[in-house]
């Protein structure tokens, strides 16, 4: 390896450790937007239920719709009272939080907090079991992290399905059909080979145009097209795709596995050999110099990594469709996030608690906050299908999300991720700049992986 590929390589892993440690000291932790009482003023009455609630949601849309759940919530429940807490960074906070012994009653949690703070929140199977208000197939899947041996652990809130976007006027312009344009023994949707096509006529259409924006994200640029091709990043034993946890004597890296590094290469050539994905160095470029992504200025024909939001704002003519198919399995896969709720084993009032969340999870807010406002992508299955659901959208772009909800796959997840994700990125830079062949590095791949699961 040339000391030009190590120094990236160095680079990229310094400089991932050097943003986590700022944000760890350098983050001010916000006071709560209800004030303490002042010196001399009586102490709130504990009779009344009291919820302190954790989240990162504040500010813009997401904010928005934060404070109309908590003034929807009050007119709803007058004699609990809700204290929201917004902070930048909900990781941070906890660490602090859970090691002071002041947890706070209910907390918006991502998979990663799972692993540090999992024996310390509620088991909700009981409350699921006992209200016929709410139902777990209500919701998209819920994490593996979230569920252990039967019992669950959360309230699903922010949902998130990665999607595949494509901006028709550069698909019209390049005279290719649409996704849903081809047959394959009777199946209307478009394969990789399909797809390559497509991005090698939207390339053609100038030297500022690119047919897809890959990203050199986990989750936005490889996820989908490794699930698609019936492939994962660790092989748990049982032959399993995702792990809800890692067993150390039995998780190993499988990037050398064909059906995955078929599908990495598949992603690799597009960048090394027929020059159709913007390169990552000029798609980080292009987004700082314009504010937004390539993507959305149009300078791409598809793409992953992009928000509804964002889409919406950039008025052009996108559509969200399914992802290609794999012509090795069929099938056609995309990654999933799912953002909820947890409550405190320590909390006081563990009814209230649930009142909330499940008031969260409602077909009200969640309508609210991910289709009015458009912060994110509902949880809630019902909203997806629901007929005023995105009506500018063309039937088979709604369809093609549903499917991508039901057949969607989630990271695994364990000790030291964020470390591993790091090491990843560090790795798929130097392929991704055609610096380091595929079969160098998923090598590294394996053997870096295998080392942190291993590592307990």
């Amino acid at each position: 390896m040339s000391s030009q590929k190590l120094t990236r390589r160095a680079f990229l892993r310094t400089a991932g450790a050097g943003v986590a440690g700022i944000t760890l000291t350098a983050c001010t932790l916000p006071a709560p937007s209800s004030a303490p009482a002042a010196e001399g003023d009586a102490a709130p009455a504990q009779t009344q239920p009291y919820l302190r609630w954790l989240t990162d949601h504040y500010g813009g849309r997401r904010g928005e719709a934060s404070d109309f759940a908590i003034a929807r919530f009050k007119e709803m429940h007058p004699e609990i009272e809700v204290v929201y807490e917004p902070v930048p960074e909900v990781a941070e906070r906890m660490m602090v939080e859970m090691a002071t012994g002041k947890a706070p009653d209910i907390f918006l949690s991502s998979d990663d907090l799972m692993l540090p703070y999992g024996h310390l929140v509620m088991d909700l199977t009981p409350f699921y079991e006992r209200d016929d208000d709410i139902s777990v197939d209500d919701f998209m899947p819920i994490p593996p992290s979230f569920t252990r041996e039967g019992k669950i652990f959360a309230v699903p809130y922010q949902g998130n399905v990665q999607g595949f976007w494509i901006n028709v006027d550069l698909f019209e312009q390049a005279a290719v059909p649409m996704p849903w344009e081809y047959d394959h023994n009777g199946d209307k949707w478009w394969d990789w080979t399909d797809f390559l096509e497509t991005t090698r006529e939207i390339r053609g259409l100038g030297e500022d145009l690119y047919g897809y924006m890959l990203t050199n994200r986990f989750e936005w640029g490889y996820l989908s097209w490794v699930l698609s091709n019936g492939g994962f990043w660790v092989d748990e034993g049982s032959g399993a795709r995702i792990a809800t946890y890692i067993d150390p004597e039995k998780n190993v890296g499988t990037f050398s596995s064909p059906a995955t590094q078929e599908a990495l290469k598949f992603c690799m050539d597009m960048l090394c050999e027929y020059d159709v994905a913007m390169p990552f160095e000029q798609y980080q470029v292009t987004n700082t110099s314009l504010g937004v992504s390539p993507f959305e200025a149009g300078l791409t024909g598809s793409a992953e990594q992009a928000s509804e939001g964002g889409i919406k704002a950039s008025e052009r003519n996108i559509m969200r469709v399914a992802f290609p198919r794999s012509p090795a399995t069929g099938e056609s896969h995309t990654g999933l996030n799912n953002q909820p709720h947890q409550i405190t084993k320590d909390t006081n009032f563990p009814d209230e608690a649930w009142a909330f969340a499940k008031f969260m999870a409602s077909y009200e807010i969640q309508w609210k906050a991910a289709v009015e406002l458009g912060g994110f992508d509902p949880s809630r299955r019902d909203i997806y299908s629901a007929p005023d659901y995105y009506t500018d959208w063309p039937e088979i772009s709604k369809e093609a999300k549903i499917e991508q909800l039901d057949q969607g796959g989630y990271r695994p997840m364990f000790n030291r991720f964020w470390e591993w994700v790091n090491e990843f990125h560090s790795i798929m830079d130097e392929v991704g700049a055609c610096e380091m062949s595929l079969a160098e590095g998923t090598a590294e791949l394996d053997r870096v992986t295998t080392e942190i699961l291993q590592s307990g």
